[in-house]
């Protein structure tokens, strides 16, 4: 009987991850806090402590990234761009997680940037690894789609290689031994 209600429970996610069409939807948010945000919003009476002045901490401009994720309630893949205070690997992999894409054990283990060469290396852990695996091939491909198309929007490249824990990463339907493109 359980294997009946995971086997149920699988179909039902693969079904919703496929979706019948690729529309993308733009769900813009502007001034999203972070947690750097809430830090700073504490630490304002105590803006002697800081190096920098309040008239260079106010010219500081926001980064943008884009998030693309699925949505469970159409299948569609669609995307929110975010304004941040900094642009950083762990923010994006973060906002993935709220909008569902990934569980929580799923965690980063190394990000390279090559602005120079366009590329991004992104290591992950075993729990992304797993997580991944047990996905359909539909669920696998909708979830690797959203990370490349938010972090290479996000940081202008043209490539990422993503790995499990150092090594290339086989997700049961593939092996990722090398750079992937935007789809």
């Amino acid at each position: 009987m359980k294997k009946l209600i995971k086997w149920f429970i699988m179909a039902t996610l693969v079904m919703c991850l496929a979706g019948c069409g690729s529309e993308m939807v733009d769900n813009t948010v502007e001034d999203k806090p972070t947690e750097t945000d809430d830090m700073n919003d504490s630490n304002v009476d105590n803006a002697d402590i800081s190096d920098e002045s309040p008239e260079v901490s106010e010219k500081k401009e926001k980064e943008t990234i884009t998030i693309y994720y699925v949505n469970m309630d159409t299948g569609e893949r669609e995307y929110e761009t975010v304004e941040v205070i900094k642009r950083e690997a762990d923010i994006i992999w973060n906002e993935l997680k709220t909008k569902g894409l990934l569980t929580e054990q799923c965690e980063i283990n190394s990000f390279e940037l090559d602005e120079e060469n366009g590329k991004i290396d992104l290591d992950v852990n075993k729990s992304f690894g797993d997580y991944l695996r047990s996905m359909g091939t539909a669920g696998e491909e909708e979830i690797l789609g959203c990370i490349v198309q938010s972090y290479l929007e996000s940081y202008s490249c043209d490539k990422i290689k993503i790995t499990e824990n150092g090594e290339a990463l086989e997700t049961g339907h593939t092996i990722l031994d090398d750079y992937i493109s935007r789809n």
